[in-house]
């Protein structure tokens, strides 16, 4: 059964993925997003300002794979829109480059190269030049021995594909198991995987049905797989299992195997559990801070303050917001102000983005890191805290899931991240200050939620009645 490139990209990132498109019910799969419609856009354009930088010659339209040869027995330097097809096998490289050796046509060989908006390599990369590779040598005569990676904001770079040739026909070996519906991949959901596949809805809901353990926090995929090799791959016997002969028979340090009984504890019984004891400062004033910004500008573009007066029981949200991208400097200086107002409130924030943030704004903007430093030093990471603190009855600790568990939920159905940066695109182009209205209730159901989760996790843990669960080790687990 034929194969091409992209199925093999699929087929990296989810075998189950590849799986669902050749044979899954169309019914099922969702329209793709506006999110991933705007990637798919700039990576486009990404791939065209590379051809034209590169000069390259671009194929026929009407007949790819023929217009392909025609243009590397010429010799050319660079071929735009290739279609490489070697029987019922195809692949689509983004350009081919010409390199010295020896082809069937002559002293000339080509090499295929990759461009991605991605700023690293990844082997899912790589084993796709590969492929890439195998069907060039069909057609030229010679392996090309390297592929080409066209990152982000990087020079390009060779990669010697010799190293994948004997994993990718393995990897070739499955995919066509899976394309013949020899074999159904297994079901697993992997939160940074899933995010943007048009199948998510359908495997979340069958996962759900089955109380799958890839929905417990900390099962990665090769946990499950030791998981499943030791028949604790249900909930229940996980949830019952003894953590020490879990660490010795796993080869897990006793902190980890202790970890995820305890979660699929939790989960099985829907109650949190906590951990160790956290005491949260006792503060007149509290600061709940949230960052938007737009990765592709470089651009931290709103710095959201919501500050709470604990004694008049009031809370005032405070948006600081870079209309466009030249006003970034003016807003880090306004929060800077703002923050030196109330110089003994705590910072409450959700993740490690927002004093990341802000290391690299005081960098941009000449405030040493002596100076910023008093500033970090208020910051409390939400997040930090209560994995450290509780275990949660939640298929994630992220501040979404765990807000909407306590009962709270965003006032715009659709906002979210990739939302908002969508919609400060939008923003840009057209002048609609509807789109920075929404990014602005976004940003400030954020915070809100920040204080939700903190305020619960500080009543929590102060009860009474609830021990401590004991633990082993410092085991971290991604949440």
């Amino acid at each position: 059964m034929g194969l091409g490139d992209a199925d093999l990209l699929d087929y990296l990132r989810c075998a189950r993925r590849l799986y669902l498109n050749r044979w899954g019910d169309r019914q099922q799969a969702e329209v793709p997003n506006a999110y991933l419609q705007r990637l798919r856009r700039l990576a486009l354009e990404r791939r065209r300002e590379v051809a034209a930088e590169w000069q390259a010659i671009a194929v026929d339209p009407s007949d790819r794979a023929a217009s392909t040869l025609d243009l590397m027995a010429q010799g050319v330097d660079c071929i735009e829109g290739a279609h490489l097809q070697v029987g019922s096998d195809w692949a689509d490289p983004d350009l081919l480059i010409l390199q010295p050796g020896q082809s069937i046509w002559g002293d000339w060989i080509y090499q295929p190269a990759a461009v991605k908006l991605a700023k690293k390599p990844k082997t899912e990369y790589l084993l796709q030049l590969a492929f890439q590779a195998e069907l060039l040598t069909s057609l030229q005569g010679t392996w090309p021995e390297q592929g080409w990676l066209l990152l982000r904001d990087c020079y390009p770079k060779p990669y010697n594909l010799d190293l994948r040739r004997s994993q990718l026909q393995t990897h070739l070996e499955d995919c066509r198991q899976i394309l013949a519906r020899q074999r159904e991949p297994e079901l697993f959901i992997s939160r940074s995987r899933c995010d943007l596949c048009i199948w998510q809805t359908d495997c979340r809901d069958r996962a759900r049905d089955q109380v799958h353990l890839s929905l417990l926090p900390g099962v990665s995929p090769s946990r499950f797989a030791i998981l499943r090799d030791l028949k604790l791959d249900q909930l229940e016997a996980l949830a019952t299992a003894d953590p020490q002969s879990l660490a010795i028979a796993a080869d897990w340090e006793l902190g980890l195997a202790q970890r995820l009984v305890q979660q699929a504890a939790v989960f099985l019984d829907q109650q949190p559990q906590p951990l160790q004891p956290y005491i949260f400062p006792d503060s007149p004033i509290e600061i709940f801070f949230d960052i938007e910004a737009q990765p592709d500008l470089d651009l931290c573009y709103l710095h959201g303050v919501l500050i709470r007066d604990r004694r008049r029981g009031h809370a005032q949200f405070e948006p600081l917001l870079a209309e466009h991208p030249d006003q970034e400097g003016e807003t880090w200086r306004q929060l800077m102000m703002l923050l030196d107002r109330h110089p003994q409130a705590p910072i409450y924030h959700f993740c490690s983005f927002e004093v990341d943030s802000l290391r690299r704004l005081g960098q941009r903007y000449g405030l040493s890191a002596h100076a910023l430093e008093p500033v970090l030093e208020r910051f409390i990471d939400i997040h930090a805290v209560l994995t450290r603190s509780v275990l949660l009855p939640t298929e994630s600790y992220a501040l979404k899931s765990i807000a909407r568990w306590l009962g709270f939920d965003w006032r715009d159905t659709e906002a979210n991240g990739s939302q908002a940066i969508l919609w400060y695109d939008h923003w840009l182009e057209t002048g609609d200050r509807t789109w920075l209205n929404r990014i602005l209730l976004y940003n400030e159901d954020d915070c809100q939620a920040t204080a939700i989760v903190k305020d619960w996790l500080a009543d929590f843990l102060h009860e009474p009645s609830l021990p401590a669960v004991a633990t082993c080790g410092d085991e971290q687990i991604a949440f």
